[in-house]
C-alpha cells in the first residue's frame, strides 16, 4: 500500500498540465518516429479531463517524456503523442474529474479513476515499468487500458 501512495503522488505531480509552451518531446528527424494513441476505457462521465503521461524505463512514474491533458466527449478520450521515437514506453493516466490538475486522494489512496498501459491496473500497487511496457515500432501504435 505504501508503494501505491508514493507512486500515486509522484504520478499526480508529474501529470499536472505542463505550461502551454511545453511541446513534451524533443524534435528529431521524422524517420524512426511515429504516433502513440492511448485510449482509456470505462470513463463514467465527461467531467474534467484525462491526464496521460508517457514514460521510458529510467523515469517510470517519476519523470516522463511527454504528458497530455485531453477533453472527454461521450465518455471517450484519446491521448495522442506525436513525433515519438521508436522504443519501449509505458503510460500512466487518470481521470481528473474535478479538473484540479492533480489526482485526488483520501488517506493517500487515489479517489479518481486511473489506469496503466497493458491494462495493468488490477493490483493494489502500480505495475513495474516492465509490466506496463509496450513496444512502439510503427508509424502508429495504439494502446488501451481500463480505468480502475
Amino acid at each position: 500500500m505504501r508503494r501505491l501512495l508514493i507512486a500515486s503522488s509522484a504520478v499526480a505531480l508529474w501529470l499536472a498540465p505542463a505550461p502551454a509552451s511545453s511541446s513534451g518531446l524533443t524534435e528529431l528527424g521524422s524517420e524512426d518516429k511515429g504516433t502513440i494513441v492511448f485510449t482509456p476505457i470505462g470513463l463514467k462521465n465527461d467531467k474534467g479531463k484525462v491526464l496521460c503521461g508517457l514514460f521510458k524505463k529510467g523515469g517510470w512514474l517519476e519523470k516522463g517524456v511527454a504528458r497530455k491533458a485531453v477533453s472527454i466527449e461521450g465518455r471517450i478520450a484519446k491521448c495522442v503523442f506525436t513525433g515519438v521515437p521508436f522504443g519501449d514506453y509505458a503510460i500512466a493516466a487518470f481521470h481528473d474529474e474535478d479538473d484540479s490538475g492533480a489526482m485526488n486522494k483520501f488517506l493517500g489512496l487515489p479517489t479518481e479513476p486511473y489506469c496503466f498501459s497493458r491494462d495493468n491496473s488490477r493490483r493494489r500497487r502500480p505495475p513495474s515499468f516492465d509490466q506496463a511496457r509496450f513496444r512502439h515500432a510503427a508509424k502508429k501504435t495504439s494502446e488501451a487500458a481500463r480505468m480502475k
